[in-house]
């Protein structure tokens, strides 16, 4: 229904990641997206030059989204327990609530032939993992985290965590809470 009060330029995007999820990049044709919008091909090609841009404006997206949660962690002073939680947190409701945006993490293709889209996603994967570490750091520098595990290599232990579950979850049909295994992992892994 709320799809119905979106720009033309948003619903496309939205289409996207509904063709990823469902047949994946190969499936993913300018003429799909028109077809599934029941527009023509040139008001495809209106918006978004080709497929390429399309997928870089989803990564765009996911890009927007991290800093989102990094701005509103500083900007709340969130110690770092809290702030680690809340950054998860935040992922994992996300995905439970539009678990199609998850193929765009496991669309592997979309990086690999593409340097753009791979530069992109490079760049989200590695300012997360800073960010993390960033956290992670200052914990381990006030005591709040007591974890004799170097703060990069426990940064890859967390998201590389994040990132199985929801692998698992979404090969499972997201058939359980992801939110709570990834929680209860996590809270174990820092205690």
């Amino acid at each position: 229904m709320y799809r119905k009060y979106l720009k033309r330029k948003e619903k496309i995007i939205i289409c996207a990641i509904d063709i990823l999820d469902e047949v994946g990049i190969q499936g993913l044709t300018m003429k799909e997206i028109a077809k599934r919008q029941g527009i023509t091909e040139p008001a495809v090609y209106k918006q978004f030059s080709g497929k390429q841009e399309v997928i870089l404006t989803i990564l765009e997206r996911f890009s927007t989204f991290d800093e989102g949660i990094r701005n509103t962690i500083r900007d709340n002073n969130m110690n770092p327990k809290d702030g680690l939680n809340y950054f998860i947190n935040s992922y994992v409701e996300y995905y439970e609530n539009y678990p199609q945006i998850t193929t765009v993490l496991f669309s592997f293709d979309v990086y690999r032939y593409q340097s753009d889209t791979n530069n992109k996603m490079q760049c989200i994967i590695q300012e997360r993992q800073k960010f993390v570490d960033e956290l992670i750091r200052k914990g381990q520098t006030i005591g709040e985290f007591k974890i004799n595990i170097e703060s990069k290599e426990l940064a890859s232990i967390i998201l590389g965590l994040l990132w199985s579950f929801v692998f698992e979850w979404k090969m499972s049909n997201c058939s359980y809470s992801l939110k709570e295994k990834v929680l209860s992992a996590l809270g174990r892994i820092l205690e």
